[in-house]
């Protein structure tokens, strides 16, 4: 502290102590939206016992740092200012004073989630040129840098962003979610207030890592390090697009969805803050899920946060790519999230997409009643591309739904066996689904896939979410494995594979365990990730040469949830438009941890292993949310 102290003295020459410390949290920085109409926390740090003073718009408020030399003072609501304005902080008796410039007052909004909120416009093909003919100096852009902390276990204080507040222009926005900007441009624009945007986002993160206690084992990484520094910040409320990392496990993140957005709101200290989210968009049916539309499961999980108030959710099942995970259709998902806040200022608008109300079946036939339907229910024209970077409806191969037959139903009997079904649109809030060789229907769903064609929408022009009117228990997605007892002879299992350190993406240690030497996996420090790489050693299994193999993994069944194999592949198709060479890293399933405290063993039977080495030398590795421990892996010929 003594050392940042003598910094500012010579920066601002205003301190008459060489050694008085005086500084803001690192939210505060020239360019910045302070909240409206609401009490707004202003903190930072200085000497213990150091009297504060805050003034801004007029107002003047004191504080004096506690013994930890930490401060904190509450201006008093303001309204709406898209003048510009300076807040000071100073202290009298030291003579420090520090100035933020250039600050408005409006709405400020947490954008959270993974990838498909958190990258940026640059990454977009179709969206980068976009930001040459924007410039909006009343919105303002910060980004937290992606940081999941060094000290895990512990909340941090301070976050690290990539660069301070700035307005919305040039590089940027170019460094800028599109979700993020398209939401905070229809709030500016509809309602003539500043908006301050700040992105607290990591692409490929799972849900469990934002929590204040991973579920999966120890406290939240990435909250505590890119959202618990931002607690006491005033906000309006919380954007989040993700889900697609935890599309293995669908079912369960219902109800981590539901607790971590109470999680948040009592982190924020709003038991009511406005948590509006995206519906996952239409996707490929994926090489490891079995059923095709584990997706789907996902979907409906998203929708049970619905249940908690203040919640809403877009859905864009008519803006997937079917081989982009994250499609450039960015600026209706914007759109779509801001329909939610213009709702709750007033304006008279539909929020939601047509909603499944009940059922009833007339002989052979199933008649369903919607709300939300606006002036009544119709279809439209559906277009999503099959390869990436095509402008919508440029691609050749594009999927289409056309507007004048109603698409996306199932519909099963007794046997619980859906086949797609007719429907037709009969009333302004009703549909009539059929199938000629169904002829006692029992349930009905829609768009259930992971890649849905579906095309029923509103007079609103918004798409109804998928659905099911049935109870039937959900499938097992990826065929994960749960493996045998292992009763210590690997002589039968094949080579011994070897495996290859990453520090960046795990911790590594041998300990012994119930008798075995193993290897624990850990998260990295870095990344907060578990990533454990491993090499064929026989020759005759690598380059191609043998590509039908079982793998047989040798691990001890501590704790809860799976842990994921990923391999080098011969498959020329797959993620053809990955920045990897094709095949790698492929999905070849994964095994369950059960907590039973036994070692246990696992079979993988690949048809199509590669194992060239083409990832830094490595062949496979297996990933999880949480620590895991393997005694060996081991590679046979499958003939």
């Amino acid at each position: 502290m003594k050392k940042r102290g003598i910094i500012l003295g010579l920066v601002f020459g205003m301190c008459v102590s060489a050694f008085a410390d005086l500084r803001l949290h690192e939210l505060f920085t020239d360019n910045m939206v302070l909240q409206r109409n609401r009490k707004v926390p202003v903190w930072g740090m200085a000497d213990p016992g150091m009297e504060i003073a805050v003034e801004f718009a007029g107002q003047r408020k004191s504080a004096v740092a506690g013994s930890n030399g930490t401060w904190s003072v509450l201006l008093d609501p303001m309204a709406v200012s898209l003048t510009p304005q300076t807040l000071t902080v100073s202290s009298p008796a030291s003579g420090c004073s520090l100035q933020v410039s250039n600050v408005l007052v409006g709405d400020v909004w947490l954008c959270g989630g993974q990838s498909n909120m958190d990258h940026p416009f640059s990454s977009y093909s179709l969206l980068k040129d976009s930001v040459k003919t924007i410039d909006c100096p009343a919105i303002r852009l910060l980004a937290l840098a992606h940081e999941s902390g060094k000290r895990r276990d512990q909340p941090l204080f301070d976050a690290s962003f990539t660069k301070g507040w700035q307005e919305c222009r040039g590089p940027a926005l170019s460094a800028f979610s599109p979700v993020g900007y398209y939401f905070g441009n229809v709030i500016h624009t509809e309602l003539n207030v500043p908006v301050g945007l700040v992105e607290s986002a990591w692409g490929g993160t799972r849900i469990e890592p934002w929590m204040t206690l991973d579920p999966e084992g120890g406290s939240g990484r990435l909250y505590n390090a890119m959202i618990h520094p931002l607690k006491d910040f005033a906000f309006k409320g919380v954007i989040w697009y993700q889900g697609e990392s935890n599309a293995r496990e669908p079912v369960e993140y219902a109800g981590l969805f539901a607790d971590m957005i109470r999680q948040w709101r009592a982190a924020f200290g709003q038991p009511d803050m406005p948590f509006y989210f995206v519906q996952l968009a239409p996707f490929k049916t994926l090489d490891w899920n079995k059923e095709g539309a584990a997706w789907a499961w996902l979907r409906e999980s998203q929708v049970q946060a619905l249940k908690l108030p203040n919640t809403g959710m877009a859905v864009i099942t008519d803006l997937g790519e079917f081989n982009d995970i994250h499609p450039q259709s960015k600026q209706p998902v914007g759109e779509r999230l801001a329909r939610f806040v213009l709702k709750s200022e007033g304006r008279d608008i539909e929020t939601d997409g047509p909603v499944f109300g009940k059922m009833d079946i007339q002989k052979q036939r199933c008649v369903l009643q919607f709300s939300h339907t606006g002036k009544g229910l119709l279809t439209k024209r559906v277009v999503m591309n099959k390869n990436p970077k095509f402008p919508v409806g440029e691609d050749a191969e594009a999927f289409v739904a056309e507007a004048d037959v109603l698409r996306g139903f199932s519909i099963c009997g007794e046997d619980q066996q859906f086949v797609p079904a007719r429907a037709r649109i009969t009333g302004a809030d009703r549909v009539e689904v059929w199938h000629p060789d169904v002829e006692c229907p029992v349930a009905v769903r829609y768009g259930w896939d992971n890649f849905p064609l579906c095309n029923l929408f509103n007079s609103e022009g918004l798409p109804a979410s998928p659905f099911r009117t049935d109870t039937f228990p959900p499938p097992e997605f990826d065929g994960a494995l749960t493996g045998s007892p292992f009763a210590g002879d690997v002589s039968g299992f094949g080579t011994p594979a070897e495996f290859q350190a990453a520090p960046d993406e795990s911790t590594m240690e041998l300990r012994e365990t119930d008798g075995r030497p193993a290897h624990w996996f850990g998260p990295a420090e870095k990344s907060g990730s578990v990533m454990a790489y491993w090499r064929g050693t026989d020759n005759s299994l690598r380059d191609g040469k043998t590509p039908e193999q079982v793998m047989t993994v040798v691990y001890f069944d501590q704790g809860k949830g799976r842990v994921e194999l990923l391999y080098d592949s011969s498959d020329k198709t797959f993620r053809k438009t990955a920045n990897l060479p094709p095949g790698v890293w492929k999905a070849g399933g994964t095994f369950k941890l059960t907590n039973t405290g036994t070692w246990r063993a696992a079979e993988f039977r690949l048809n199509d292993a590669m194992f060239s080495g083409r990832c830094n030398g490595q062949d496979f590795r297996f990933e999880s949310a949480s620590g895991f421990i393997l005694s060996g892996v081991y590679l046979r010929s499958a003939k």
